[in-house]
């Protein structure tokens, strides 16, 4: 075997870091027209009419009728309701 010196200070250099695409990309666009032109977007509509509540008339509420599932669901309620009475007095 031939004798090879080893130096005793390993000298170890880490290569130059290069700048990440993304870097690259965002400093194009800064730089071109596309990115200093202004977004165009639609126009906010806004709402020409105020809702203002409108009173009604009593014969008007005279004329409201409630619907069968109102009925069906308050008679349900009042059963209930007259269970629980009926346990209380128990």
């Amino acid at each position: 075997k031939s004798f090879v010196p080893v130096s005793a200070e390993i000298n170890h250099t880490l290569p130059k870091p290069s700048a990440p695409n993304l870097q690259k990309t965002m400093n194009k666009a800064a730089s071109s027209k596309a990115g200093k032109r202004l977004a165009n977007f639609p126009p906010i509509k806004s709402r020409k009419t105020i809702a203002t509540p409108v009173q009604k008339s009593e014969q008007a509420n005279n004329n409201i009728q409630p619907s069968p599932h109102a009925r069906e669901h308050a008679a349900s309620q009042q059963r209930l309701s007259d269970n629980n009475n009926e346990e209380d007095k128990a």
